[in-house]
Order: C-alpha cells, then structure tokens, then sequence
C-alpha cells in the first residue's frame, strides 16, 4: 500500500469514528501514549482533524517500573513528541514500593494504569480515553476471553467506544484502530516518517497475551 493510500485510509477511519461519536467523547480527550506504533498512529491521526473538531488532546503516558532504562527511554520519547506538537503531558508511574508488595500480572498493571488514566481525565475534565487497541488485540481479547470462559460479551471483544466499571463509567473508552492491524499502523508510522518504540516486554512469555500471541495464534493460523 503507497504512502497516499494508507494515510488516507487510517485517518478517514478515524475521522468517521470520531463523527459517529463526537457526542459521547466530548473535546477534551486523553491519549493514552505508549511510544508504540499504534498509539502513535491513533495520536497522529486525531491530531490531523484536530483543528477540524476543536479537539483539545492530552497526552498520558504510564510507566509499569519493569523495564529499567528502556521504560526511562520511553518517557523521554513520549516527552519529545508531546514538545514537538504543543500538546499537554502527564506522566505517572506505578510505585516501586507497590512492585515489591505485589505480585505483579497483566491484570495488575492493567488496572493501576486505568486508574492512572482515568485520575487524568477527571483532572483535566475531560469525557474520554483515546487506547490505540488494534485489531490483533482485538483477537486476543476474544482468544483470552474464550480461555478464562466468557458469555457473549467477552465472544464480541473489544468496541470502538465502551463504558467503564460503575467506579468510571462517566468517562468512556474509545478505541478509534479496532478495524487495522499492528502492520497497517507500523506502515502508517513509516509512510508518515514517525519514530516510535519497541517495548521488549511484549515478546516475553511471561504475560498471557503474549504467549497467545507468540505462540496460540500462529499455532492456530498453521494448522486450521
């Protein structure tokens, strides 16, 4: 796919869901920012109808404390690009002192950054958090889902916009990249000259999503 096609697709997708959703996700949004490909391609691609929408965006970037040095890479990452387009910044962080209390899985620091996420969006007003889900987690939802037993809610996977627990359910999740691979958004990336980073965490065994990405999915993919 040439440069033209794959921008144009990405961000026409984007400007769509935002259309269909303006009501629910208000002005002020929250970009949940990793430094990844796909957060990246979601926080480019809002930023290119930003104008259009009077959109106020906010950059939040969570660092878990697992990766030493490459975590401390990442917020000077995160820091730049925030810098490089005059948008707002906050960086939280998940307590050394809880890492050495807790036994620390997906679902751990899935929750304290939520919580980080949503302290953000009350602070700053704002109805919505931007997560640069994609379609590949997306099945991985629904593989983990099927795993762990579900009912068809956990079969339907992940929406394009969704409410929270009781405790935040005034603050909606919106997911504007559920329709594209991980590959598209790298090529979005690339074509659109973007730096972003790799989080080596994310080829370790240790994590459950992992192993069913690195090993359940092409297991699947190689012989059904």
């Amino acid at each position: 796919m040439n440069k033209s096609k794959i921008i144009y697709k990405i961000n026409k997708s984007v400007k769509i869901s935002v259309t269909n959703h303006y009501k629910s996700l208000g002005k002020v949004i929250v970009i949940a920012l990793s430094g990844g490909a796909d957060s990246l391609t979601m926080l480019y691609s809002l930023y290119s109808i930003k104008k259009q929408f009077d959109l106020k965006l906010h950059i939040a970037h969570f660092n878990h404390n697992q990766r030493d040095q490459e975590s401390l890479e990442d917020i000077k990452f995160v820091n730049k690009i925030a810098n490089n387009l005059n948008i707002p910044i906050t960086i939280g962080e998940l307590d050394k002192s809880d890492i050495n209390k807790l036994t620390i899985n997906e679902s751990i620091l899935r929750e304290f950054r939520y919580e980080f996420l949503n302290s953000v969006a009350k602070k700053i007003g704002a109805k919505s958090i931007a997560l640069g889900h994609n379609f590949n987690d997306n099945i991985e939802t629904v593989l983990m889902n099927i795993i762990r037993g579900t009912g068809l809610e956990g079969l339907s996977g992940m929406q394009p916009i969704s409410n929270q627990k009781k405790k935040h359910n005034s603050i909606k999740i919106f997911r504007p990249l559920l329709s594209f691979s991980h590959e598209e958004n790298i090529n979005y990336c690339l074509k659109n000259d973007i730096k972003y980073r790799e989080d080596s965490s994310n080829y370790s065994n240790y994590f459950t999503r992992n192993r069913i990405r690195l090993d359940l999915i092409p297991f699947l993919e190689k012989n059904f």
